[in-house]
């Protein structure tokens, strides 16, 4: 839930943050900021499964303080909105976790 971002992942690795972006490129075939959203909406893909709390509350407990952001961000991964993600996992938790929550590219 803190505010990162690419400075910061680079001051960590003791490198630039060009440097790091490019190396960071190359390993995971996404930017850091791909990655850093895709690990905030699994987080979220999980609080929204197992938790009674409001989207906003999620929203604000994975990262994103501004609630559209978040939703966007959700759909974009997901491919459908928090709440339709909601009502998935509770007519059926064993779908929720086969379904695939990914940025990656060509793996």
């Amino acid at each position: 839930m803190e505010d990162i971002g690419g400075k910061d992942f680079a001051r960590a690795c003791n490198l630039s943050e060009t440097h790091m972006r490019r190396i960071f490129i190359e390993s995971a075939n996404i930017t850091p900021s791909e990655y850093l959203n895709l690990v905030r909406i699994k987080k979220a893909c999980e609080m929204l499964a197992k938790e009674k709390c409001s989207i906003e509350k999620v929203s604000n407990s994975v990262g994103y303080p501004v609630i559209s952001t978040f939703m966007r961000n959700f759909k974009k991964i997901t491919g459908i909105s928090p709440n339709a993600w909601r009502r998935k996992a509770l007519e059926n938790p064993e779908n929720v976790a086969a379904y695939q929550v990914s940025v990656f590219k060509g793996w």
